[in-house]
């Protein structure tokens, strides 16, 4: 099974970002997960941050926007 295809190109960067876990995002970020990669929908794990992720799980999105800002590239 090709799991990218399963489950739309999400990364774990992706579902660390919608779940709101900024500690696992800067982990993924220093191991050199690419945080440009964009799902089958052309989102990044900033677009997904941005639409409120984390906020769902009670998390902060804004916190995990910061988090993701120092690892993406601009």
């Amino acid at each position: 099974m090709d799991f990218a295809a399963w489950v739309g190109g999400s990364t774990a960067l992706h579902f660390a970002a919608e779940m709101g876990h900024g500690a696992i995002i800067q982990a993924l970020c220093a191991a050199g997960a690419d945080a440009a990669s964009a799902d089958a929908d052309g989102r990044t794990p900033l677009h997904v941050a941005c639409a409120g992720g984390g906020a769902a799980a009670g998390g902060s999105a804004a916190a995990v926007v910061h988090v993701l800002l120092k690892c993406a590239p601009c």
